[in-house]
């Protein structure tokens, strides 16, 4: 999982996609359309976005996440070995690199 910050601009989330190889992205209606700009430059791996709430239609590469979840069975059908070594969330923290996306220097 790679949370992104909301007070990110496009460029910056774009960044951690790409650094992060995401494919899926959760998120609110209210973030779609930079999310949908992102994924149609091709820049990133993003290829489906999967959103919170239904208050825009579904179209390709996007599902929403209640309807999604009203399919889903209460049992898992497949779960995981884990491992103590097992990657859970990534953070990007680097606030020099993102504040230089934005042509700001980041005071030390």
């Amino acid at each position: 999982m790679v949370p992104i910050n909301a007070r990110l601009l496009g460029e910056e989330s774009a960044w951690i996609l790409q650094n992060s190889q995401v494919s899926l992205l959760v998120t609110s209606a209210q973030f779609y359309p930079m999310y949908r700009e992102i994924r149609q430059d091709n820049s990133t791996p993003l290829n489906h976005i999967c959103l919170i709430g239904e208050q825009l239609p579904a179209d390709d590469g996007v599902s929403h996440f209640t309807q999604l979840q009203a399919r889903q069975s209460a049992t898992l059908c497949y779960t995981p070995v884990l491992s103590t070594d097992d990657t859970a969330e990534i953070l990007f923290t680097s606030r020099y690199h993102l504040a230089s996306k934005r042509g700001g220097d980041y005071p030390l």
